[in-house]
């Protein structure tokens, strides 16, 4: 059947021979597991098209699905894209692939065991297989030439968009053009394409919809889910693929997904060729092999009540139990037949699931009384197995999540207001102020409610005598379906349009009559009305660019046009400092508090700062809305770093966080993420612990010297995890390694520090030149940053020689490049991987930890009442017998609040680390050009009185309400770590830290303020360094044990973790 069909072109079904692996191999050139993060962008563009979608059509999933995984794959091989549930693409992968899931069930037509018949005409009595065949065999063919031929035309016409198919008739066209070669190699690239398109338009669809009827059936699942997202991603992004590691429960429910109801239950045959004995059978040549996939994944033993969707089989202490068989290790196929496209699918099936999730509640949809329908898991028989009925209806979380899908797609509404007369104008003569109420409501919207202002009103053509201004309004949304607008005494129902695929633009509508721009009658008629416009003053909504695209418009004798919204190139920057020639605001940089001087001048120029700076035009954004939206929402343009010459000098450029966005810095975070993230922490506990017992012992014979002995902490936990060494010593080797390397990139990170990064065409000038003091630091601070990276790592090497290494984090990376790449020529670049991803956890654990700490040592000092009450809760909990622990977290509410509070009251990292936006941007009516380094100033979020009162003080009761944590105050936690696709990845790792650290210190010490000569108490000034982190200046302040009881306990602990 499949050769009647002609379906021997997948690779899916070649016997194993040249012809299969020829297309296998270009098919794993581009769809291997190294190289699908490079089509993320659009699997991610199409997942919000079809939240868009869902959102106007929430009950009919099945189409809407297919639409989402066809459009996807058809946009990948071909770079066609299509947002039409008939689309021909849609239809036609639909109906080819049904020809060959009927056909591909043992028994399913007899000519499989007849094939000598197979040339028997169609319409003789019992060839049904014959009719089948010749129905489908044009819709395979029609599968695979067209969208072939459509790149090949648009190769030669040059306005070819990207794609893996364009990339290959590239390839082929360079090594075989003009060879007898090259009519077999198109054929073997335009037939994997087809096999590509099929196979993901496909099986991928079917684990969706078994998702999707999981979640309405199941909905404590779903809950479950969603809190998780809740926790992750928060309410203002979608979930990214960089998310997936953090999304352990998304993870189980995708592996669940793919075990409760299998796609292919029978997977693939395969066919023995050659005589072979099995457990004392014989199993002759040539006979048809079928793993049995969904005996595998619904076996009791290893899947207890395997008819139960339950994705918390999988899980273990909160991480993916890898003890329980994976059903994607099965589900996928076996050997060398293993699906190429699994990691591409994977991809999508996370993404998909994750963002409807996140925005979306899955329900059982409802039968014409009201009442749910039931769900029945009843699945189609055939080699892809689908669900029958999929019954559910998908409905926005909240009106937050409506607004969210509404602004990933890009969709806003235009409302346009026309003039009468210049009389009907207000003060300002190009603006008409129009009040909106919303359907049935005898209220106006507020400004900015639902609809907003472009940055000028008319922006081109000033009015006149002759005509009245236009008003072009964006409405924000979520919206009502109808607007009432109202202008002076006339009131008009004006309903509501949209479009998912279309960026709207803004126009100028001129009528007919004394309003009339006479000027500009010879332009089209592209905003087009059957019938004449309304009598001013009157409103209408337009889809201006579906308008725009009408060439045909039924003449009448009023004259309309459109004028497109500003160009990005036409755009006006955002405010800032009026620049001098040539060195821009290179003098108006601030030199100490540079993060308070943004805010300031915040009050003059908006929330948007952009700053003139020789080589490396800067912006600042002020506000936390600002941020996340280009930062998060816009991740895929804004995750890059800007180049330094100064980390260059220095060699910093080895860091994962001044790392430009790309395969390198990919490959150090994921070996990073690996061991971080927020499933694993838990395992150095501790050692955490262990290093804590030890400060505090230290601390009780050292009570005056603070800033070194939390230096030594922070340092000792993070190279004990790292690298298996153990330190104790104030002046310690690694110590003061690593506060010389780190006081480098503080240095040299501010903004303006050095005038080298605005002439890097001067990095190579000696040191003695008059001038060059960039030279001279980077000279001074090379060597420990260099000592840095190398000398524990070699440590960790050595010991491994000797057989005497220390469990660690670089032993265990080394064990596994040594698996995985040794002896290979990839070895030496995996090591430098390892190595500089260990040097990175190094310096800044042993660093940005210790500046929150010391500013909360600070605060106890200031605040003795804070400190008291800290205390009294855990007297509580804890009692006098015991030090805190980390499985004390949920119960100290308060202690969480301080580690809040001590992350907002004097944040660590100012200014943040810059990111540097890779492609020419648009945001507010602003033009924001590539290249730009963007600086979130996170001092101004934090410090904002709207949302935390009386900001310089240190008060933890702001984050509390009844007892437990306010959810509705923001956490600093998700801000001082970053943003988008660069948040700080070592982020749990430090919260652990900071915990034991704090709980631990406010259990047996007081901590009070030093004393001068002449025994009088300090006073408590709260100064910050100005650097890329912020420390205090000093830290004035003493630990005194709470009581004998309290140092006995500290003896005892720490007896205790030297003995063990």
């Amino acid at each position: 059947m499949t050769e009647l069909m002609s379906w021997t072109f997948a690779i899916g079904f070649l016997g194993y021979g040249q012809a299969w692996r020829a297309r296998r191999r270009y098919f794993h050139e581009y769809f291997h597991q190294g190289v699908v993060h490079e089509y993320v962008p659009i699997q991610t563009e199409e997942i919000k098209h079809f939240l868009r979608r869902a959102l106007d059509s929430p009950d009919d999933m099945e189409r809407q699905v297919r639409l989402l995984f066809v459009a996807m794959i058809v946009n990948i091989t071909y770079g066609i894209k299509i947002d039409d549930l008939n689309d021909e693409y849609v239809v036609v992968a639909r109906e080819a692939v049904e020809g060959v899931v009927r056909a591909g069930v043992p028994g399913a037509f007899w000519i499989e065991y007849l094939p000598f018949l197979k040339s028997i005409p169609s319409w003789v009595p019992g060839a049904t297989f014959k009719r089948v065949s010749e129905y489908y065999k044009p819709l395979v063919q029609r599968m695979i030439h067209p969208p072939f031929q459509f790149v090949k035309d648009s190769l030669e016409n040059e306005d070819s968009p990207p794609s893996v198919t364009k990339k290959l008739i590239n390839y082929i066209d360079k090594k075989f053009g003009g060879t007898e070669l090259y009519e077999e190699q198109e054929k073997i690239v335009a037939e994997t394409m087809g096999a590509a398109y099929s196979a993901a338009a496909d099986t991928t669809i079917s684990v969706a919809l078994c998702f999707l009827l999981a979640m309405a059936k199941y909905p404590d699942v779903q809950k479950k889910a969603q809190e998780e997202l809740d926790l992750h991603i928060g309410p203002n992004r979608l979930p990214a693929h960089d998310d997936y590691s953090s999304l352990t429960f998304i993870q189980a429910i995708m592996m669940e997904s793919m075990r409760w109801q299998p796609t292919l239950p029978l997977s693939i045959p395969h066919m023995v060729i050659a005589d072979d004995e099995y457990n004392g059978y014989r199993i002759p040549k040539r006979t048809m092999v079928f793993p049995n996939i969904w005996a595998m994944l619904r076996d009791p033993e290893i899947y207890p009540a395997p008819e139960t969707f339950n994705p918390d089989r999988f899980l273990k202490n909160g991480t993916i139990d890898k003890t329980i068989r994976n059903p994607l290790s099965i589900a996928f196929g076996f050997g060398r037949r293993i699906c190429p496209g699994r990691h591409l699918s994977n991809n999508a099936l996370f993404l998909f699931i994750a963002s409807v999730l996140h925005v979306f509640n899955i329900e059982p949809a409802t039968d014409a009384a009201g009442n749910p329908v039931p769900i029945e898991a009843s699945m189609t028989t055939g080699l892809v197995s689908y669900p029958e009925t999929v019954p559910c209806v998908l409905k926005p979380r909240s009106k937050d999540a409506e607004h969210m899908i509404l602004t990933e797609t890009n969709n806003r509404n235009v409302l346009i207001a026309s003039h009468t007369s210049p009389s009907e104008r207000d003060n300002d003569p190009r603006v008409r102020r129009v009040s909106m109420r919303t359907r049935a409501s005898p209220l106006a919207s507020t400004e900015g409610s639902y609809l907003r202002q472009t940055k000028r009103e008319n922006p081109r053509y000033e009015p006149g005598d002759n005509y009245g201004a236009t008003i072009v309004r964006f409405l924000e949304g979520p919206s009502p379906s109808t607007w009432r607008v109202s202008s002076d005494s006339t009131m008009t129902e004006v309903p509501w349009h949209s479009s998912s695929t279309h960026q709207l633009i803004a126009g100028d509508l001129n009528c007919p009559g004394p309003i009339t721009d006479q000027s500009r009658a010879s332009q089209p008629n592209q905003l087009c009305q059957a019938t004449p416009h309304p009598t001013p003053p009157g409103m209408n909504l337009y889809n201006l660019p579906e308008l725009e695209d009408h060439t045909s418009c039924p003449p009448h004798p009023h004259h309309t046009s459109t004028q497109k919204r500003y160009s990005r190139r036409t755009l006006p920057l955002p405010p800032g400092p009026s620049p001098l020639p040539v060195v821009g605001n290179s003098f108006d940089m601030p030199t100490t508090n540079p993060a308070k001087t943004f805010d300031e001048w915040s009050h003059k120029y908006g929330d948007l700062i952009y700053l003139h700076l020789p080589s490396q035009p800067t912006l600042i954004v002020n506000s936390l809305k600002s941020s996340v939206d280009l930062l998060e929402r816009r991740s895929a343009i804004y995750s890059s770093r800007p180049p330094s010459v100064m980390n260059e000098l220095m060699t910093w450029t080895f860091a994962i966080g001044f790392m430009g966005y790309g395969q390198p810095w990919r490959a150090r975070r994921r070996y990073f993420h690996e061991y971080f993230h927020q499933g694993v922490v838990h395992e150095y506990a501790p050692i955490q612990t262990k290093e804590i017992r030890h400060f505090l012992r230290r601390a009780l014979d050292s009570p005056n010297d603070m800033e070194r002995q939390v230096r030594l902490l922070f340092v000792a936990m993070i190279v004990n995890i790292a690298y298996g060494i153990k330190i104790e010593d104030l002046n310690a080797e690694y110590v003061v390694i690593a506060r010389e390397a780190v006081e480098g990139v503080v240095r040299a990170g501010v903004p303006g520090a050095f005038w080298i990064e605005y002439l890097p065409f001067l990095k190579f000038i000696p040191s003695w030149v008059p001038g060059a003091a960039f030279k001279r630091v980077s000279e001074y601070y090379k060597p420990f940053i260099q000592r840095m990276i190398h000398q524990p790592f070699q440590f960790v090497k050595d010991s491994l020689e000797n057989e005497s290494s220390p469990p660690s984090v670089t032993k265990k990376l080394i064990d596994y490049i040594d698996k995985k790449f040794g002896g290979t020529e990839l070895y030496q670049e995996q090591e430098k991987i390892v190595m500089e991803t260990m040097g990175v956890a190094y310096s800044a654990a042993a660093d940005t930890t210790n500046s929150v700490a010391l500013c909360f040592l600070l605060a106890m000092a200031k605040y003795p009442d804070v400190q008291k009450k800290a205390q009294k809760e855990l007297d509580l909990h804890i009692g006098p017998n015991r030090l805190p622990t980390h499985e004390d977290y949920s119960s100290l509410i308060y202690i969480q609040a301080i580690i809040m509070e001590s992350m907002r009251w004097q944040p660590t990292l100012p200014l943040s680390l810059p990111h540097m936006v890779i492609a020419d941007d648009e945001y507010n009516g602003y033009r924001i050009p590539k290249g730009t380094t963007v600086f979130p100033n996170v001092w101004a979020m934090l410090k904002d009185p709207e949302v935390y009162p009386a900001p310089e003080h240190f008060n933890p009761d702001r984050f509390l309400k009844n007892g437990t944590i306010d959810n509705t105050i923001r956490n600093p936690l998700s801000i001082a770590f970053g943003f988008g696709r660069r948040i700080c990845p070592g982020r749990h790792l430090s919260n652990n830290a900071l915990f034991l650290f704090i709980a631990s210190v406010l259990h047996v010490f007081n901590i009070e303020p030093a004393t001068d000569a002449a025994g009088n108490p300090v006073p408590i000034e709260v100064s910050m360094t100005t650097g890329l982190i912020s420390y205090p200046e000093t830290v004035p302040c003493v630990l005194k044990p709470r009581s004998k009881d309290a140092e006995h306990l500290i003896l005892l602990e720490s007896k205790n973790q030297s003995a063990s």
